[in-house]
């Protein structure tokens, strides 16, 4: 690109009517002057710029949605654009529904001012255009796909379909892939990569090719034959392994294309494709959207940058540039993984220069984009702003592939209370986990865990890892506490324990050879075989080996041999067994001696009887594999009780209890998706995606869980971006932990990384300037090795690779620091530990506990000398410690936990003795929790249950009493929290809902629940779709399949669309949909989702939640309508809930939130009348409550 002149007068929008101050007087007129928010100098700067391009480099906090959104009324207001004439981009769906709503939000407020004189439609003054960055080039491909080749019925894939194809082309390759001394699904992942990689720098994979070929001639020269440095052999192969990966992305190409099929990667890259090549198509776009908002831009990719360049960029002697306003922090670019660099935001001003025509309009002028700070943060105060500022300054000089770009140190824009930085350094890591977890309760006012009551707290606090494998630790210290939490961000579905028994038995019935998965379920909760019995099992698999088939009895084995059966050594050859691809437990299973012979062959007589049970359900699995799979694995869940087993789960709602199973099968649908002969599409297949799928850091999510009240929240630094608390926890800050010293190098032959010398985002100063090597050993060098000599390091005067790598992994380190330490609002607390783990040197303390050190107004919490050896000791005290587990594991409790020596543990086993001690402390164990319950019902009946301090003893008291004893339970045991649904059939059936609460019952899901579930997720993604980045709770990373395709006539879901589409509300634009609500009503907090809130009105547009404006709750009905009045307002109470819940959430008055029910049946709408208030809703509590009482029910 060629250099660009000194920046020329800027150009100018013309007259300007109202300027942003006076905009903002009269958008909140009805407010006091004193209470009234005005943009700051550096905002006005952003909402008031010219048509130019402008780069807006906004910190943490520092309220760029709000500028956003100011901009737009102040260019709508002074008539420069409409308001559909506004294009804003962004991330993620959740983020483009909340800039879409509060931009049309404030849009809608603007046009009600009747006295501005506006020419907007006060009732319908237009909408501006958000879209996801990945949805914006869909419906670009859509439009002009078809010019460029692609058909217009391509279909979109996801994770699964990619493995699936990839899978394919792996196992028919021509050459042996197994010489690459590769995992066939490490294969599949590094494929997927570079394929994806490729398509984000526009790099096709011949290009691939050809590069690596140069690299690896470039070496090939210098390898004289004499000796051949080791590392460079290494080399070499990585380079071919490269080669063979490259070729397969071809193919993988080549089959999308065959087929009709593309990835998001291939979206974005026919994006470009279109805008870079079809004129009509740019001059289309930019006559469209006038005015153009690009989000979150420093995390965008090289393609994505073209992309929009190519659309709105300079357009030679055509015109000006075009009015792009984009807006991000390089300081929070973390996501390098995906594509992403901090470097875009350099490039921004070369690829988006302003250009000005000249006066003989013959000859442009074109200069950088111009760059404006908004630096004011107002979310964090002060003394955590300090110490974020001083993270930012270890990021100057960082080689950039773009121009530098001035970042401003942020200051607070609240004043007041400066905050609290409180660093901590422990002499080894189990006292910092125990510190955290009790400076947390602290924090949030947990002063008695024990409690009977639910806790309830309003402040919020996070503890943030750098990795998922650092939660463990921290879990068993707050479980010790008494601590509640949940995990956020953890893509860990194939962990839940239910996920993991349907997916071990689907392992099992699918491969002869799974005997881990069949030891797990033998030993699980249901069928509890021991280990004498486990043990025979495997003497008996083995007889079968070798006789032929033909087991004979194990004459050297007896049950009552207890001296054989328990010997350790041959315990773990049971378990762990060399020969364990001929030994097949699964096919000893199917040919099990009868019952009458247990003892002869080494069991005992109930082991055999369960055994048998469990080889007639693999059986009857077995025949049931010419399913679908989708049914496939609901009948696994349902025939093996699993499905019963979570239903019954005390204090669980039906929808709660199966939501990961729920999942599971939306996983397994996915998969099963558009699959065709030619694609391998049966059970092993997906079982070795889900496999790959578990092994890869982003995993398979969890299905959203509402949050608990009270609880900390645990997730990685990568998954807290965007987010805030009142407090933030951020452990393990010890050198080589956080920052991390493990980057990946793309010559590593195990890497799927796309070559950085075809990267548009790595800087000269990071690449390996092979072609100036004069020895092998310096070639060698230069792609990352470290094992020459001094004289032969002297001679190679370019950064080593390995050294590149270290030093640009560095920087990342401290982007993601940044981003963890500006989460906070209040407290910022942090730690690290001299020993860490079982690692057997010590730590020094993480740079950034170092740079915090030296900061004013930072507090010390504990802080040991690492220095002293009488302090921390010279060896790790869990050194030579382990942690071992009991095994079978109980049920109730889980495994017992146990310290010991490592020097006691050999071949896999140790036997628990009195060497052990005491197991590792649990708060809450539930086998002496329900064994004190079954006491309490055996012993005491006549006492009530209200008598039990401990709150979870006395759930599973109530559990386990008999039913004749139900009515004499002086009070209900409530959960923690109740749906609205359930509130409402408390008031109106105490005693049954009161049975069930002491007992639940699994119940099965019932068809019209499935319709209900299936119409409110196609109403969600019609707004998603229809209506301008409103959206729902998917991120553009998730395909959504057309429910078309999966929606049987029979349910009448067909119908219920249609009459949506009919009603007034398909036509409108709903401000949230699916919005979580949260509130107390008495002792019970009441949770619940709102199908969709819509706003109208209002005198402060900028602020999310009005309480000026009137606000609608509607909820989607799939039932009969209500045939009273009477039972209309009694069906109220749920919109009465909710009215209650959003008022309290958002400050919005009652009188101002409304709220009806859309039968879809019927095409009919209902509104109550009278909406209980909260005073009304406890009198209903309390009556239902009063009503289970002994004397309420005679």
């Amino acid at each position: 690109m060629e250099p660009l002149a000194a920046q020329p007068q800027r150009n100018t929008w013309g007259d300007v009517r109202f300027s942003a101050e006076e905009l903002a007087d009269i958008l909140q007129s009805a407010k006091p002057p004193q209470q009234r928010m005005y943009p700051t100098k550096q905002q006005r700067a952003v909402i008031e710029y010219g048509p130019d391009p402008l780069l807006v480099v906004a910190g943490a906090g520092s309220g760029k949605t709000r500028t956003m959104t100011d901009r737009v009324i102040w260019l709508t207001a002074n008539g420069f654009v409409r308001p559909e004439e506004i294009l804003g981009v962004t991330f993620t769906r959740k983020a483009a529904g909340e800039l879409a709503a509060r931009v049309n939000a404030a849009i809608e407020n603007l046009a009600s001012h009747e006295s501005l004189g506006l020419t907007l439609d006060r009732h319908d003054p237009g909408q501006a255009s958000v879209s996801t960055y990945h949805s914006y080039a869909n419906a670009l491909v859509a439009d002009y796909g078809l010019r460029i080749g692609v058909e217009p019925d391509s279909e979109m894939i996801g994770e699964a379909r990619s493995f699936q194809i990839i899978a394919e082309i792996v196992a028919n390759w021509e050459a042996d892939v197994s010489e690459l001394d590769f995992t066939e699904s490490s294969l599949i992942s590094a494929v997927k990569k570079l394929a994806a990689e490729a398509n984000e720098h526009l790099v096709k994979p011949h290009e691939i090719k050809e590069h690596v070929i140069e690299i690896l001639e470039s070496g090939q020269r210098l390898d004289t034959g004499a000796k051949r440095p080791k590392y460079a052999t290494e080399i070499f192969n990585s380079l071919r392994v490269k080669m063979t990966m490259a070729d397969i992305v071809a193919r993988y190409a080549q089959v999308k294309k065959d087929h009709n099929l593309m990835d998001y990667g291939d979206l974005v890259y026919y994006a470009q494709l279109i805008a870079s090549t079809i004129p009509e198509a740019a001059a289309s776009e930019r006559e469209k959207y006038k005015v153009v908002l690009l989000d979150e831009f420093q995390d965008t990719s090289h393609a994505q940058m073209m992309l929009f360049s190519s659309l709105f960029g300079p357009q030679s002697s055509q015109g000006a540039g075009h009015c792009v306003t984009a807006v991000g922090d390089p300081n929070q670019s973390i996501y390098g993984f995906r594509g992403a660099s901090a470097g875009q935001l350099g490039l921004f001003p070369e690829y988006f220069p302003a250009v000005r025509r000249a006066d003989d309009d013959r000859v442009d002028t074109r200069a950088p984009a111009d760059i404006l700070p908004l630096s004011v943060a107002w979310r964090n105060r002060e003394r955590i702003l300090r110490g974020a500022n001083a993270i930012i300054g270890q990021l100057d000089g960082e080689p950039t592939t773009g121009r530098p770009v001035p970042v401003q140190e942020l200051s607070a824009g609240v004043t007041g209370e400066p905050g609290r930085v409180v660093i901590n350094w422990f002499k080894d890591s189990e006292d910092e986990a125990r510190t955290l977890a009790d400076t947390v309760a602290d924090c949030l006012g947990i002063t008695d865990p024990g409690s009977n009551q639910p806790h309830h707290t309003e402040k919020s606090a996070a503890i943030l890892c750098r990795r998922k494998a650092d939660f463990l630790p921290l879990v068993e210290a707050l479980e010790a506490r008494g601590v509640p939490y949940e995990i956020l961000g953890m893509t860990g579905l194939v962990e839940v324990p239910a996920v993991v028994e349907v997916l071990s038995l689907a392992r099992v019935v699918a491969a002869p050879q799974e005997n881990e998965a069949l030891v797990r379920i033998l030993s699980n909760a249901r069928w509890r075989i021991g280990t004498a019995d486990l043990w025979a099992l495997n003497r008996y698999a083995r007889g079968l080996v070798r006789h032929g088939r033909d087991a004979q009895p194990p004459s050297e084995l007896r049950s009552d041999d207890p001296e054989q059966i328990w010997n350790a050594e041959k315990l773990a050859e049971a378990l762990v067994s060399e020969d364990a691809e001929e030994v097949s437990l699964i096919e000893a299973l199917y040919k099990l001696p009868p019952i009458e012979e247990a003892a002869h062959h080494g069991f005992t007589e109930e082991g055999l009887q369960r055994l048998h049970r469990v080889a007639d359900l693999l059986v009857s699995l077995q025949e049931l594999r010419s399913l679908d799979l989708p049914e496939f694995f609901r009948m696994i869940a349902r025939r093996s009780g699993i499905e019963a087993e979570v239903l019954a789960h005390p204090g669980t709602e039906l929808s709660e209890a199966l939501q990961h199973l729920e999942a599971l099968y939306d996983v397994v649908d996915e998969f099963s998706q558009g699959l065709n002969d030619s694609l391998t599409s049966d059970l092993s297949g997906f079982l070795a995606w889900i496999e790959t799928a578990e092994a890869e850091e982003k995993g398979l999510a969890l299905s959203a869980v509402q949050p608990r009240p009270g609880a900390v929240q645990l997730l990685t630094v990568h998954s807290s971006k965007g987010l805030e608390w009142d407090a933030v926890f951020v452990p393990g800050l010890s050198a080589g932990k956080f920052p991390s010293e493990k980057p990946e190098r793309w010559t590593s032959t195990s890497s799927g990384a796309l070559p950085w010398g075809l990267r548009h985002d790595i800087p000269d100063e990071y690449q390996w300037p092979f072609d100036q090597a004069e020895t092998l050993k310096e070639w060698s060098a230069g792609a990352g090795n470290t094992t020459f000599s001094t004289k032969d390091q002297d001679r190679v005067t370019y950064h080593r690779l390995s050294e590149n790598v270290k030093i640009r992994n560095g920087f990342e380190e401290k982007r993601l620091a940044y981003v963890a330490f500006t989460r906070p609002k209040h407290l910022l607390w942090l730690s690290g530990s001299h020993w860490v783990g079982t690692k057997k040197k010590a730590v020094e303390q993480s740079e950034f506990l170092t740079i915090f050190q030296g900061l004013d107004g930072v507090e010390t919490g504990h802080w040991v000398d690492s220095t002293d050896p009488e302090v921390v000791g010279d060896k790790n005290p869990r050194a030579e410690k382990i942690l071992v587990s009991t095994w079978p594991v109980d049920p109730l409790d889980g495994a017992s936990i146990y310290q010991i020596n490592a020097t006691d543990f050999y071949d896999g086993v140790y036997w628990i003795d009195d060497r052990a001690g005491k197991p590792l402390v649990r708060h809450y164990p539930r086998r002496q929790a329900v064994t004190q319950a079954a006491q309490w019902v055996t012993d005491a009946r006549e006492t009530s249950v209200t008598d039990i301090e401990d709150h979870e003893l006395a759930q599973r008291v109530q559990w386990a009493q008999p039913d004749e004893d139900m009515t004499q339970s002086s009070e209900v045991h409530l959960p923690s929290h109740l749906s609205a649904s359930a509130f409402i059939s408390l008031v109106d059936d105490p005693h049954t809902v009161a049975k069930s609460l002491k007992r639940p019952m699994p119940r099965r899901p019932i068809k019209a629940a499935r319709t209900g579930t299936l119409v409110h997720q196609w109403i969600e993604e019609h707004f998603a779709s229809q209506r301008s980045g409103i959206t729902g709770m998917l991120d553009f990373e998730d395909p959504v399949e057309d429910a078309d395709q999966v929606w049987d006539e029979q349910t009448g879901v067909t119908t219920l669309r249609e009459n949506f589409l009919n009603t007034r509300w398909a036509q409108r634009s709903p401000a949230f949909i699916e919005a979580g609500v949260e509130t107390t009503v008495g002792s019970v907090t009441i949770r619940g989702r709102i199908d969709a809130v819509f706003r109208n009105g209002g005198d402060h547009p900028d602020q999310e939640f009005d309480p000026t404006a009137q606000w609608e709750l509607v909820d989607w009905k799939t039932g009969m309508v209500p045939s009273t009045p009477d039972d209309l307002e009694h069906k109220g109470l749920q919109l009465a809930l909710y009215r209650l819940a959003w008022s309290r959430l958002h400050d919005i008055p009652l009188a101002n939130i409304s709220g009806r029910f859309v039968y879809l049946a019927h095409g009919e709408e209902r509104t109550p009348v009278n909406l209980a208030d909260a005073e009304q809703l406890e009198a209903l509590l309390a009556q239902a409550l009063e009503a289970t009482e002994p004397h309420g029910a005679d």
